[in-house]
């Protein structure tokens, strides 16, 4: 469903972590582990498509499959790229297509507990540095509670209310 998506994620290897190819992980593979579940609890039902059209309700993105538009990779579990599908970018206005030119994702990012240092490298990859190394599913996790976040703070400055 995803494949452009599979171009920047390498397939889960298992094994020896002693080279520096990357380990990817799709969220949708990683949907139904515990910390991704709780993070998904806290999310509104619905993710209003902010930055293009808050009523078109073909772009707004179902809480439960958020997972499937999100992806991280990691060398060593200490430094992650952050993927995300530009569907997402319609959930948090990631491209500048509203008045707030904040980088709310990146900010968000930057704010969670045990973060060395965040960038945007490009439109739809974020780069993200722990302090300790954490598992993909607590990555993903920190990552749908960024874009929750995010989401929820871009919902407060346009003066949209989003739905629980």
């Amino acid at each position: 469903m995803w494949a452009w998506r599979r171009r920047w994620v390498a397939p889960v290897r298992t094994g020896s972590r002693s080279d520096d190819r990357p380990v990817g992980h799709d969220g949708a593979e990683l949907s139904g582990v515990p910390a991704v579940v709780a993070a998904l609890a806290e999310a509104p039902s619905t993710f209003l498509a902010l930055a293009d059209d808050p009523a078109d309700a073909e772009r707004a993105i179902d809480r439960d499959d958020l997972p499937g538009y999100l992806g991280v990779t990691t060398t060593d579990g200490r430094k992650w790229e952050l993927i995300l599908a530009d569907e997402v970018k319609g959930i948090i206005d990631t491209g500048g297509y509203t008045d707030v030119t904040d980088d709310l994702l990146e900010q968000v990012l930057a704010l969670q507990p045990g973060v060395v240092s965040t960038a945007h490298l490009d439109r739809e990859v974020y780069f993200l540095h722990l302090a300790d190394p954490e598992s993909p599913e607590r990555v993903l996790a920190r990552f749908i509670n960024a874009v929750v976040q995010a989401h929820r703070e871009l919902g407060r400055r346009l003066g949209v209310e989003l739905p629980d």
